[in-house]
């Protein structure tokens, strides 16, 4: 009897087009992507409030997990084609490509601008810690369970979740082959930044993060450094891979970094924390307005600094939240907020985000501006209390190239041992490990009118300083 083709499971992408997942990973796939903690990855923008300035730049993590799972599919069998990974079996296979799938799980809504909120209220709890907490979560303990895989969630979250030394002291625990193949799920030339260029690139607009995937892919290879194999490239891939970072670069120059997104993301940050202020005091006033997962969340982390405490306290509504939970206390706060004292600045807030209003925004050179000028400045606009601060603020925007010191990305010489890329390439010997900054004053529009001579004054000083 002849034995039945096993057939690929395919998921069609805007961006890969025809993605194919081998046929062992299919069941596993679908309870992962059914589970609830999945779902709601598609309601949280990949690119957070982009959409406000790119307006197609509309898609989600749940699709960016997919591609990225898609594409560590494609890495590991291109290694596997070259003679490598003998030992990597299908069970080997779903484990790494669950970790790739699995990767964003832990984001909150508006992803990284989350993690920014609790920054400012003195929290330091990242999306790997709740993806942690959700990993081991029962529903998908009870996934891991059934398709074999329970004895090796740590490995998954390890593989998401740590980095540098720490995933490779974490890694020792298992077969040798997980060392390389870690890089798949998290390096500088990992399947995710692989598939978020190509994908926030499309989805704005833009062509900076295009780079020629299928040549990058075909150049990958395993290379040979301190006795073990880790994640590198071919000589012939040095053009591809400076194509690869330059585009990186000029996505986060033009698009992730762009002023009034980051401004927007300021307002946003703004605007929670005086949220988490304000349900605490006023609940009954607050609950119906915002919803009980967003009012619980709120209550829970606004009493508690140790993170093992919050994670695990807030876990049960964090696992709710998604963008549009935000979105829908906006409008009902801008809508029904009373006018009074209290609410006057989150009023204020609500009314400006919901309208997608931008504070006016303006390049600053002197990077002493905010140790000299700014408090003068705040002062002279009658911004004297720490609260109304954010009415005239300087941000700071910077992004890096490329790092030699976190994971350096190897290329293979002709004996497969390995050479730093930035030994390789000129081009990235000179523009590795340069932070990039630029600075902007924000100055919220209601000072136009209160204070029309001083703001003129002020930016005449500000395009004055840029001209010299």
């Amino acid at each position: 009897m002849t034995k039945k083709r096993e057939t690929p499971y395919i998921i069609y992408d805007a961006i890969h087009q025809v993605m194919e997942f081998p046929s062992h990973f299919k069941a596993l796939l679908v309870d992962l992507v059914n589970l609830p903690a999945m779902q709601r990855l598609r309601r949280i923008k990949q690119l957070a409030l982009s959409d406000l300035i790119f307006p197609t730049a509309s898609h989600t993590r749940f699709c960016h997990a997919l591609g990225t799972s898609f594409l560590a599919f494609r890495i590991v069998r291109e290694i596997k084609r070259q003679g490598f990974l003998e030992e990597f079996d299908e069970l080997s296979e779903k484990i790494l490509l669950s970790a790739a799938l699995l990767h964003d799980i832990g984001h909150g809504p508006f992803s990284h601008t989350f993690e920014s909120f609790f920054k400012t209220l003195g929290i330091s709890v990242h999306h790997e810690d709740w993806t942690s907490k959700i990993l081991n979560s029962e529903d998908f303990v009870e996934v891991f369970r059934k398709h074999g895989l329970d004895n090796h969630i740590s490995l998954i979250t390890d593989l998401i979740t740590k980095k540098g030394k720490k995933r490779q002291d974490a890694l020792k625990a298992w077969k040798p082959h997980w060392l390389l193949t870690s890089d798949i799920i998290a390096s500088q030339l990992d399947a995710d930044r692989l598939d978020y260029l190509l994908r926030d690139s499309h989805f704005a607009g833009v062509t900076y993060g295009t780079f020629d995937l299928n040549w990058l892919i075909s150049c990958f290879t395993a290379v040979e450094t301190n006795s073990s194999h880790r994640l590198g490239l071919t000589s012939q891939g040095l053009g591809s891979i400076e194509h690869f970072l330059i585009a990186r670069r000029l996505m986060y120059q033009n698009i992730y970094c762009y002023p009034k997104i980051v401004a927007f993301e300021a307002m946003l940050i703004e605007f929670l924390k005086e949220l988490t202020s304000l349900t605490v005091k006023y609940e009954s006033l607050f609950l119906p307005l915002i919803g009980p997962s967003l009012n619980r969340f709120l209550k829970e982390i606004s009493h508690r600094k140790d993170n093992g405490s919050i994670i695990d306290a807030a876990y049960s509504s964090y696992i709710l939240l998604s963008d549009d939970d935000i979105w829908i206390s906006l409008r009902n706060l801008s809508l029904n907020l009373p006018k009074e004292p209290p609410f006057e600045k989150l009023l204020h807030l609500s009314e400006k985000l919901n309208r997608h209003e931008t504070p006016k925004i303006f390049k600053v050179q002197d990077k002493n501006f905010t140790l000299i000028k700014l408090p003068a400045l705040r002062k002279k606009l009658g911004l004297i209390k720490e609260e109304n601060f954010w009415k005239c603020n300087l941000m700071e925007v910077s992004f890096n190239l490329y790092s030699t010191f976190e994971d350096p990305i190897l290329v293979s010489d002709k004996e497969g041992k390995a050479t730093l890329l930035n030994s390789c390439s000129k081009l990235i010997e000179t523009l590795g490990d340069k932070i990039e900054p630029s600075y902007y004053l924000t100055l919220d529009p209601s000072l136009f009118h209160q204070f029309p001579n001083e703001i003129n004054q002020i930016i005449s000083e500000i395009t004055n300083s840029d001209q010299k």
